[in-house]
Protein backbone atom coordinates (compact mmCIF):
# COMPACT_ATOMS: atom_id res chain seq x y z
CA UNK A 1 0.00 0.00 0.00
CA UNK A 2 1.76 3.52 -0.65
CA UNK A 3 1.65 5.28 2.90
CA UNK A 4 3.89 7.31 3.80
CA UNK A 5 4.59 7.10 7.65
CA UNK A 6 5.86 9.93 9.51
CA UNK A 7 8.00 9.45 13.23
CA UNK A 8 5.81 11.69 15.87
CA UNK A 9 8.56 11.01 18.80
CA UNK A 10 10.23 8.64 20.76
CA UNK A 11 8.40 9.47 23.83
CA UNK A 12 4.90 9.09 22.47
CA UNK A 13 5.81 5.83 20.19
CA UNK A 14 3.12 6.51 17.77
CA UNK A 15 2.80 6.76 14.01
CA UNK A 16 0.97 8.51 11.92
CA UNK A 17 -0.01 8.82 8.14
CA UNK A 18 0.50 11.58 6.00
CA UNK A 19 -2.63 11.38 3.94
CA UNK A 20 -2.87 12.52 0.00
CA UNK A 21 0.72 12.77 -1.02
CA UNK A 22 1.38 9.14 -2.13
CA UNK A 23 -1.03 9.66 -4.85
CA UNK A 24 0.22 13.07 -5.72
CA UNK A 25 3.68 11.74 -6.02
CA UNK A 26 2.31 8.56 -8.01
CA UNK A 27 0.73 10.99 -10.14
CA UNK A 28 3.35 12.58 -10.43
CA UNK A 29 5.91 10.63 -11.31
CA UNK A 30 3.82 8.56 -14.30
CA UNK A 31 3.93 12.55 -15.45
CA UNK A 32 7.28 13.02 -15.32
CA UNK A 33 7.64 9.46 -17.19
CA UNK A 34 5.29 11.33 -19.93
CA UNK A 35 7.28 14.37 -20.15
CA UNK A 36 10.54 12.95 -19.81
CA UNK A 37 11.58 14.56 -16.97
CA UNK A 38 15.08 14.05 -15.59
CA UNK A 39 15.74 11.32 -13.07
CA UNK A 40 16.83 13.74 -10.31
CA UNK A 41 13.66 14.77 -10.46
CA UNK A 42 12.17 11.88 -8.16
CA UNK A 43 15.48 11.87 -5.54
CA UNK A 44 12.74 12.59 -2.71
CA UNK A 45 9.57 10.56 -3.82
CA UNK A 46 9.45 7.15 -1.85
CA UNK A 47 10.72 4.08 -2.79
CA UNK A 48 7.24 2.43 -3.16
CA UNK A 49 5.46 5.29 -5.32
CA UNK A 50 8.25 5.19 -7.29
CA UNK A 51 7.38 1.67 -8.20
CA UNK A 52 3.82 2.20 -8.66
CA UNK A 53 4.38 5.13 -11.33
CA UNK A 54 6.52 3.41 -13.22
CA UNK A 55 4.12 0.47 -13.25
CA UNK A 56 1.49 2.82 -14.38
CA UNK A 57 3.67 4.25 -17.18
CA UNK A 58 5.01 0.96 -18.95
CA UNK A 59 1.45 -0.67 -18.68
CA UNK A 60 -0.28 2.36 -20.35
CA UNK A 61 2.84 2.59 -23.11
CA UNK A 62 4.14 5.87 -22.34
CA UNK A 63 7.21 4.79 -20.60
CA UNK A 64 10.74 6.00 -22.04
CA UNK A 65 12.99 2.94 -21.12
CA UNK A 66 15.93 4.81 -20.80
CA UNK A 67 14.67 7.02 -17.81
CA UNK A 68 13.12 3.91 -16.96
CA UNK A 69 16.15 1.71 -16.83
CA UNK A 70 18.35 4.74 -15.59
CA UNK A 71 15.92 4.24 -12.15
CA UNK A 72 17.43 1.14 -11.20
CA UNK A 73 19.04 0.77 -7.90
CA UNK A 74 21.09 -2.21 -5.75
CA UNK A 75 21.42 -5.53 -7.50
CA UNK A 76 19.88 -4.09 -10.80
CA UNK A 77 22.19 -1.88 -11.98
CA UNK A 78 24.26 -4.38 -13.35
CA UNK A 79 21.28 -5.60 -15.98
CA UNK A 80 20.99 -1.58 -17.18
CA UNK A 81 22.12 -3.34 -20.33
CA UNK A 82 19.48 -5.73 -20.61
CA UNK A 83 16.48 -3.91 -18.40
CA UNK A 84 16.29 -0.72 -21.43
CA UNK A 85 16.00 -3.25 -24.14
CA UNK A 86 13.39 -5.12 -22.81
CA UNK A 87 10.76 -1.92 -21.55
CA UNK A 88 9.42 -1.18 -25.10
CA UNK A 89 6.60 -3.54 -26.20
CA UNK A 90 7.25 -5.46 -23.95
CA UNK A 91 3.49 -5.40 -21.97
CA UNK A 92 0.86 -6.81 -24.11
CA UNK A 93 -3.04 -6.62 -23.38
CA UNK A 94 -3.15 -9.88 -21.36
CA UNK A 95 -0.65 -8.27 -19.15
CA UNK A 96 -2.54 -5.02 -18.54
CA UNK A 97 -5.52 -6.91 -17.68
CA UNK A 98 -3.63 -9.07 -15.06
CA UNK A 99 -2.44 -6.23 -13.23
CA UNK A 100 -5.63 -3.87 -13.84
CA UNK A 101 -7.44 -5.69 -10.51
CA UNK A 102 -4.57 -5.15 -8.56
CA UNK A 103 -3.68 -1.67 -9.11
CA UNK A 104 -7.63 -1.12 -8.67
CA UNK A 105 -7.47 -2.50 -5.55
CA UNK A 106 -4.27 -0.69 -4.34
CA UNK A 107 -6.48 2.49 -5.27
CA UNK A 108 -9.41 0.95 -2.84
CA UNK A 109 -7.02 0.13 -0.14
CA UNK A 110 -5.10 3.92 -0.48
CA UNK A 111 -8.55 5.46 -0.28
CA UNK A 112 -9.32 4.00 3.39
CA UNK A 113 -6.49 4.70 4.94
CA UNK A 114 -6.64 8.19 3.55
CA UNK A 115 -10.52 7.65 5.56
CA UNK A 116 -8.85 5.97 8.53
CA UNK A 117 -6.10 8.56 8.98
CA UNK A 118 -8.83 11.44 9.00
CA UNK A 119 -10.41 9.14 11.73
CA UNK A 120 -7.50 9.49 14.01
CA UNK A 121 -6.24 12.69 13.49
CA UNK A 122 -10.53 13.33 14.24
CA UNK A 123 -10.05 11.32 17.58
CA UNK A 124 -6.35 12.68 18.50
CA UNK A 125 -7.62 16.49 18.62
CA UNK A 126 -11.36 15.23 20.64
CA UNK A 127 -11.18 17.11 24.36
CA UNK A 128 -10.21 14.47 26.78
CA UNK A 129 -11.94 12.57 29.39
CA UNK A 130 -12.15 13.39 32.36
CA UNK A 131 -11.70 9.89 33.56
CA UNK A 132 -10.53 10.00 37.61
CA UNK A 133 -8.39 7.33 39.85
CA UNK A 134 -11.49 5.55 41.15
CA UNK A 135 -12.90 5.25 37.67
CA UNK A 136 -10.47 3.89 36.53
CA UNK A 137 -9.43 1.49 39.34
CA UNK A 138 -13.53 0.68 38.90
CA UNK A 139 -13.32 -0.38 35.42
CA UNK A 140 -9.92 -2.41 35.49
CA UNK A 141 -11.62 -4.64 38.46
CA UNK A 142 -15.23 -5.15 35.97
CA UNK A 143 -13.07 -6.10 32.98
CA UNK A 144 -10.86 -8.90 34.99
CA UNK A 145 -13.85 -10.34 36.12
CA UNK A 146 -14.85 -10.45 32.56
CA UNK A 147 -12.19 -12.27 31.74
CA UNK A 148 -12.36 -14.82 34.55
CA UNK A 149 -15.46 -15.50 34.05
CA UNK A 150 -14.65 -16.23 30.29
CA UNK A 151 -11.76 -18.55 31.24
CA UNK A 152 -14.24 -20.72 33.15
CA UNK A 153 -16.55 -20.77 29.83
CA UNK A 154 -13.61 -21.65 27.81
CA UNK A 155 -12.30 -24.58 30.40
CA UNK A 156 -15.80 -25.56 30.92
CA UNK A 157 -16.19 -26.10 26.88
CA UNK A 158 -13.44 -27.92 26.69
CA UNK A 159 -14.62 -30.26 29.32
CA UNK A 160 -18.04 -30.68 27.79
CA UNK A 161 -16.00 -31.40 24.05
CA UNK A 162 -14.08 -34.24 26.14
CA UNK A 163 -17.24 -35.46 27.47
CA UNK A 164 -19.02 -35.59 24.16
CA UNK A 165 -16.49 -37.52 22.07
CA UNK A 166 -16.24 -40.39 25.12
CA UNK A 167 -19.93 -40.53 24.76
CA UNK A 168 -20.17 -40.48 21.04
CA UNK A 169 -19.66 -44.11 20.65
CA UNK A 170 -22.19 -45.26 23.18
CA UNK A 171 -24.87 -44.20 21.04
CA UNK A 172 -26.15 -46.71 18.92
CA UNK A 173 -26.75 -44.58 16.01
CA UNK A 174 -23.28 -43.02 16.20
CA UNK A 175 -21.57 -44.93 13.54
CA UNK A 176 -23.69 -43.66 10.96
CA UNK A 177 -22.75 -40.43 11.28
CA UNK A 178 -19.34 -40.52 12.04
CA UNK A 179 -18.96 -42.44 8.66
CA UNK A 180 -19.79 -39.30 6.96
CA UNK A 181 -16.76 -37.76 5.28
CA UNK A 182 -14.98 -35.14 7.45
CA UNK A 183 -17.70 -35.07 10.19
CA UNK A 184 -15.76 -34.96 12.58
CA UNK A 185 -16.63 -36.10 15.81
CA UNK A 186 -17.75 -32.90 17.24
CA UNK A 187 -19.78 -32.14 14.13
CA UNK A 188 -21.41 -35.28 13.77
CA UNK A 189 -22.13 -35.37 17.89
CA UNK A 190 -24.08 -31.94 16.68
CA UNK A 191 -25.78 -33.15 13.54
CA UNK A 192 -26.54 -36.39 15.72
CA UNK A 193 -27.68 -34.45 18.77
CA UNK A 194 -30.38 -32.13 16.90
CA UNK A 195 -31.69 -35.23 14.11
CA UNK A 196 -32.56 -37.38 16.99
CA UNK A 197 -33.18 -41.01 16.82
CA UNK A 198 -36.59 -41.48 16.87
CA UNK A 199 -37.57 -42.75 13.17
CA UNK A 200 -40.89 -42.21 13.30
CA UNK A 201 -40.86 -38.54 13.57
CA UNK A 202 -39.90 -37.93 9.90
CA UNK A 203 -42.14 -39.60 7.07
CA UNK A 204 -39.26 -38.51 4.73
CA UNK A 205 -36.31 -37.02 4.13
CA UNK A 206 -37.92 -33.79 2.82
CA UNK A 207 -39.24 -33.12 6.74
CA UNK A 208 -35.67 -33.46 8.34
CA UNK A 209 -34.94 -30.86 5.21
CA UNK A 210 -37.28 -28.72 6.55
CA UNK A 211 -36.46 -29.09 10.23
CA UNK A 212 -33.12 -28.20 9.23
CA UNK A 213 -33.65 -24.87 6.98
CA UNK A 214 -31.71 -26.52 4.29
CA UNK A 215 -34.85 -26.06 1.92
CA UNK A 216 -36.49 -23.21 0.95
CA UNK A 217 -40.39 -22.02 1.64
CA UNK A 218 -42.42 -22.03 -1.71
CA UNK A 219 -45.78 -19.38 -0.94
CA UNK A 220 -47.93 -19.20 -3.73
CA UNK A 221 -51.44 -17.02 -4.01
CA UNK A 222 -53.31 -17.63 -7.72
CA UNK A 223 -51.08 -16.91 -10.41
CA UNK A 224 -48.00 -15.45 -8.25
CA UNK A 225 -45.70 -18.08 -6.80
CA UNK A 226 -42.23 -16.79 -4.54
CA UNK A 227 -39.56 -19.25 -3.16
CA UNK A 228 -38.27 -17.88 0.16
CA UNK A 229 -35.22 -18.50 2.64
CA UNK A 230 -36.91 -20.40 5.34
CA UNK A 231 -36.05 -18.67 9.25
CA UNK A 232 -38.50 -20.96 10.92
CA UNK A 233 -36.27 -23.44 11.67
CA UNK A 234 -34.13 -25.61 13.58
CA UNK A 235 -31.31 -22.92 13.89
CA UNK A 236 -28.71 -25.23 15.56
CA UNK A 237 -29.54 -27.81 13.34
CA UNK A 238 -29.03 -25.69 10.21
CA UNK A 239 -25.42 -24.97 11.31
CA UNK A 240 -24.41 -28.26 12.12
CA UNK A 241 -25.68 -30.16 9.10
CA UNK A 242 -24.19 -26.82 6.43
CA UNK A 243 -21.21 -27.22 8.69
CA UNK A 244 -20.55 -30.71 7.65
CA UNK A 245 -21.56 -30.15 3.98
CA UNK A 246 -19.38 -27.49 3.58
CA UNK A 247 -16.50 -29.44 5.13
CA UNK A 248 -17.74 -32.93 3.46
CA UNK A 249 -17.25 -31.04 -0.15
CA UNK A 250 -13.33 -31.45 0.72
CA UNK A 251 -13.27 -34.99 0.78
CA UNK A 252 -16.04 -36.51 -1.76
CA UNK A 253 -15.97 -35.97 -5.46
CA UNK A 254 -19.79 -36.13 -5.35
CA UNK A 255 -20.12 -33.35 -2.39
CA UNK A 256 -17.35 -31.24 -4.72
CA UNK A 257 -19.63 -32.08 -7.85
CA UNK A 258 -22.88 -30.72 -6.21
CA UNK A 259 -21.25 -27.49 -4.65
CA UNK A 260 -19.91 -26.83 -7.97
CA UNK A 261 -22.83 -27.61 -10.09
CA UNK A 262 -24.90 -24.96 -7.69
CA UNK A 263 -22.11 -22.39 -8.38
CA UNK A 264 -22.13 -22.86 -11.87
CA UNK A 265 -26.27 -22.31 -12.11
CA UNK A 266 -25.52 -18.65 -10.27
CA UNK A 267 -26.05 -19.57 -6.49
CA UNK A 268 -23.32 -18.05 -4.23
CA UNK A 269 -21.67 -19.89 -1.69
CA UNK A 270 -24.13 -20.05 1.21
CA UNK A 271 -27.29 -21.34 -1.24
CA UNK A 272 -24.40 -23.68 -2.43
CA UNK A 273 -23.93 -25.15 0.60
CA UNK A 274 -27.38 -25.38 1.94
CA UNK A 275 -28.00 -27.04 -1.48
CA UNK A 276 -25.50 -29.86 -0.90
CA UNK A 277 -26.74 -29.98 2.85
CA UNK A 278 -30.27 -30.97 1.12
CA UNK A 279 -28.76 -33.53 -1.14
CA UNK A 280 -26.55 -35.15 1.92
CA UNK A 281 -30.03 -35.25 4.18
CA UNK A 282 -31.42 -37.59 1.69
CA UNK A 283 -28.32 -39.61 1.70
CA UNK A 284 -28.18 -40.10 5.75
CA UNK A 285 -31.92 -40.08 5.89
CA UNK A 286 -31.82 -43.57 4.06
CA UNK A 287 -28.49 -44.73 6.53
CA UNK A 288 -30.68 -43.95 9.50
CA UNK A 289 -33.44 -45.70 8.35
CA UNK A 290 -31.47 -48.89 7.27
CA UNK A 291 -29.30 -48.50 10.17
CA UNK A 292 -26.25 -48.87 8.50
CA UNK A 293 -23.08 -46.59 8.12
CA UNK A 294 -22.41 -44.11 5.19
CA UNK A 295 -20.38 -46.52 2.35
CA UNK A 296 -19.46 -44.39 -0.84
CA UNK A 297 -19.32 -47.64 -2.61
CA UNK A 298 -23.25 -47.89 -2.41
CA UNK A 299 -23.76 -44.40 -3.11
CA UNK A 300 -25.11 -44.90 -6.45
CA UNK A 301 -24.18 -41.32 -7.64
CA UNK A 302 -20.76 -40.91 -5.82
CA UNK A 303 -19.66 -44.78 -7.08
CA UNK A 304 -21.25 -43.21 -10.63
CA UNK A 305 -19.27 -40.42 -10.80
CA UNK A 306 -15.87 -42.20 -9.45
CA UNK A 307 -16.49 -44.90 -12.38
CA UNK A 308 -16.98 -41.85 -14.72
CA UNK A 309 -13.26 -40.27 -13.36
CA UNK A 310 -11.94 -43.75 -13.63
CA UNK A 311 -12.58 -44.29 -17.16
CA UNK A 312 -11.32 -40.73 -18.06
CA UNK A 313 -8.10 -41.90 -16.77
CA UNK A 314 -7.87 -44.77 -18.75
CA UNK A 315 -9.11 -43.64 -21.97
Amino acid sequence: MSARWTWLGASSQRLTRNPGRCSTRRAAGGQALADGADVADWEQTGRLEKGLAILAAVLEGRAAPAAMAAWATGRRRSQLPGVEPALPGGVREHHRRWVARPRAHLDVLEAQLDALSADIARLRTAPAGLCGTVEVEARRDAVLAMVRVLRALLAAIKDLDRAVVAHLGEHPDAEIFTSLPRSGRINAAQVLAEWGDCRPAYDSPDAVTCLAGATPVTKQSGKHTSVRFRWACNKRFRQAITTFADNSRHASPWAAEVYATALARGCDHPHAIRILARAWIRVIWRCWMDQVPYDPAKHGAARKLAEMATSARQG
